[in-house]
């Protein structure tokens, strides 16, 4: 049964809430990764997109989060029907991210700090950021993301796919996004 969620929506799947709050598009940012950062631009007609993520454990034993990474539950960006590949998310070993001084938690990194790679007991939670690079003139109404539960490397038996939809009212400035970062001066 299809839901019709949006960001800022949450859903449960046997009982890890996974919430995207809100969204933050800019043309440039700086990686931070280990001592290193590096600055990125978007190219002409490109922009990145930042989703914030809030994941917590709600039911009675032990679940795992869903990841950015290849394997185990995944997290994924669509527009028009087809997952956006642009390394964004996947694979991305990126501590932080900087946008406009404002310093924010990737989901991944969140998930490492606070020992929630493997499963995680009632009480657990992460809040982080997810990153991809779109097309600047998208439309908010065919971008989608997509958490895959219980992902099969083979077949889809099994697997349960939460949707949410992305809606203009989710997005805010960076200057809006308090409490997900500190500011810094680099």
């Amino acid at each position: 049964m299809l839901q019709n969620r949006k960001v800022g929506d949450s859903s449960t799947h046997n009982g890890v809430e996974f919430t995207p709050t809100k969204y933050v598009l800019t043309d440039s940012l700086m990686r931070v990764y280990g001592r290193n950062k590096q600055k990125l631009h978007t190219e002409s007609g490109a922009v990145f997109l930042l989703t914030h993520l809030s994941v917590v454990h709600n039911g009675d034993s032990e679940q795992e989060f869903p990841t950015t990474g290849p394997s185990g539950d995944a997290i994924d960006l669509y527009y028009k029907g087809e997952r956006v590949d642009d390394g964004g998310m996947r694979d991305d070993i990126t501590e932080r991210y900087i946008v406009e001084g404002k310093k924010l938690q990737t989901y991944r990194n969140s998930l490492y700090e606070n020992d929630a790679t493997s499963g995680v007991y009632p009480g657990k939670k992460v809040d982080g950021w997810v990153f991809n690079k779109i097309a600047e003139n998208f439309s908010p109404s065919e971008l989608q993301l997509h958490v895959v539960w219980n992902q099969q490397a083979f077949t889809n038996e099994g697997e349960t796919v939460d949707k949410w939809a992305y809606t203009e009212d989710a997005e805010v400035s960076i200057e809006e996004v308090e409490g997900e970062g500190r500011t810094i001066s680099l």
